[in-house]
């Protein structure tokens, strides 16, 4: 078989391997040894950009050397490393003569594990660059055209099946939300209260009704105060039945209700691990009403501690959860009630 047709061979099992994978982790390790069939490498990596970074993180990373300097989960900064300019430039960098020329910041470090040669290509979809593919070997000198070229069409096959995986993930945790907002609505409609109901012509509730109407239009943070049994958690649903949320969920969480310790996990969520007892991931609250509305009851219960998080959340719309290292975007309105002057 010539060179052609084993690089051939090797990119059809590369896309196949890629395609049929749902997990990153595997992602990368799944086609590691089929273009080390055809092509000679040392190093072999895949760096994504982080925004939040305004840098890239190693993501994948296989290696013989004996020596890592640079490792899995390491972040490279965009400006001045050669990850960046190839992200900037949407083009193929090679640098064939390492151990004589450190051009750019990641340069040294790759000299110093004892690769000779090093060769960035972006990873694009459509236009946009998702990261680098990272190929390092010992030898120095420039690489043939045919060997730059396959490699070219292997980190096509990469960035799509990353943006494959993406979009599945991305997918499977949007499913598991709305499985869990069905679960939590489907209990609220089994209790026995009747919340479509709010009638009266006296001149008191005729204002409530009024300023209920007025400010459901808007996605302002509202505040019901009333002794209890006077019908705040009432007031509050139909605040969110007459908003342009109303096809999203209502939420509720009764802050008096919960051991103090419990609040920050069942507002925020928490990671697998945060705390003992904690064996999967728990969204929070705040997740399960995104794009809704979350009520709040007897708020002046709420830890102080826990009141400083709840707001960043207003100002940032960032939740943190507890254990967790990256933040999570939600749009939620949020309806607190007490029977107490908080004042």
């Amino acid at each position: 078989m010539t060179v052609v047709h084993r690089r051939y061979h090797a990119l059809l099992e590369v896309s196949n391997i890629l395609n049929s994978q749902r997990k990153m982790d595997n992602l990368w390790q799944a086609c590691t040894e089929c273009i080390k069939e055809v092509i000679s490498w040392e190093r072999a990596g895949v760096l994504l950009y982080a925004p939040e970074e305004d840098g890239f993180r190693f993501h994948a990373l296989e290696t013989n050397m004996p020596k890592r300097v640079l490792q899995r989960g390491a972040i490279i900064p965009r400006s001045g490393s050669a990850v960046g300019w190839v992200y900037d430039h949407q083009e193929v960098h090679v640098r064939p003569h390492l151990q004589q020329h450190q051009v750019f910041i990641e340069d040294q470090y790759y000299a110093q594990e004892g690769l000779g040669r090093m060769v960035n290509l972006p990873l694009l979809v459509r236009g946009h660059c998702l990261g680098t593919l990272n190929i390092g070997s010992v030898a120095s000198g420039e690489p043939d055209s045919e060997t730059v070229e396959f490699l070219r069409q292997v980190a096509t096959q990469v960035a799509l099946a990353i943006e494959n995986v993406q979009a599945y993930e991305q997918l499977t945790q949007l499913s598991q939300q709305l499985t869990k907002q069905n679960a939590y609505l489907t209990e609220e409609i089994k209790q026995e209260c009747n919340f479509g109901l709010l009638v009266g012509k006296s001149e008191i509730l005729g204002k409530v009704l009024a300023q209920i109407q007025a400010v459901a239009a808007t996605s302002t943070t509202v505040l019901i105060m009333g002794e209890t049994g006077t019908g705040k958690e009432l007031v509050a649903r139909s605040i969110h039945e007459n908003s342009l949320r109303r096809n999203k969920p209502f939420v509720r969480l009764n802050c008096a209700a919960l051991p103090s310790g419990l609040v920050e996990s069942e507002l925020f969520g928490h990671e697998r691990g945060a705390f003992t007892g904690a064996v999967q991931r728990h969204q929070g609250r705040f997740e399960l009403a995104h794009e809704g509305t979350l009520f709040l009851d007897e708020i002046g219960e709420m830890p102080l501690e826990v009141q400083a998080k709840l707001l960043r959340v207003l100002e940032d719309h960032q939740v943190d959860r507890v254990g967790g290292a990256k933040s999570v975007s939600v749009d939620v309105r949020l309806i607190a009630a007490t029977n107490v002057d908080l004042a």
